[in-house]
């Protein structure tokens, strides 16, 4: 697939001299830049997706559970 995108210049530049440091292709920062863009993008989507769910149902414990899990901290040393 092809991409066309226009860089300011200074970040052109700088983007240049970098790729000539580290000897990678010129467009190789732009690729691991977007990567990274959409793998974070992807995190959120799914944690966004997550608290929908928990926003609909109840994340308490049964009561019943919940005084059990209560009495075993009681008797726990801490």
């Amino acid at each position: 697939m092809r991409v066309v995108v226009s860089v300011a210049g200074p970040v052109f530049e700088a983007v240049k001299r970098l790729s000539r440091r580290l000897r990678f292709p010129l467009l190789q920062p732009y690729l691991r830049a977007l990567a990274l863009f959409a793998r974070e993008r992807r995190g959120k989507d799914v944690t966004k997706r997550l608290n929908a769910v928990y926003e609909e149902s109840s994340s308490g414990l049964e009561p019943a559970w919940e005084g059990a899990s209560l009495e075993v901290l009681r008797r726990e040393k801490w």
